[in-house]
């Protein structure tokens, strides 16, 4: 049963969760989910996906910083999108909310 965000952040502040350690769990558990699902050939792309919370503690990012990664998840004229990032985000949703 999905709940919304509203409802989530009420669940988390009522049962006293440290949200910085929420958030590293949740983007721990994307990041691995998009490991598990980014395309291999020289195993680069997949090794250099991580995941940190921002600066200001509220925003957990999942992504990499290699120059040609947004065109093997957004595709090109010639070769098609293989949105790691996003399917590992859409897969991972259940547990998050768990």
């Amino acid at each position: 049963m999905a709940i919304s965000l509203e409802e989530a952040v009420r669940r988390i502040r009522a049962a006293g969760v440290d949200k910085e350690a929420l958030l590293k769990k949740i983007g721990f558990l994307v990041e691995a989910e998009a490991k598990r699902r980014a395309p291999v050939k020289t195993g680069t792309l997949r090794r250099s996906i991580t995941s940190r919370l921002t600066d200001s503690g509220n925003v957990v990012r999942i992504g990499t910083n290699l120059t040609y990664a947004p065109f093997v998840h957004f595709g090109t004229r010639y070769m098609k999108a293989r949105p790691f990032l996003q399917d590992a985000r859409t897969a991972s949703e259940g547990k998050m909310q768990e």
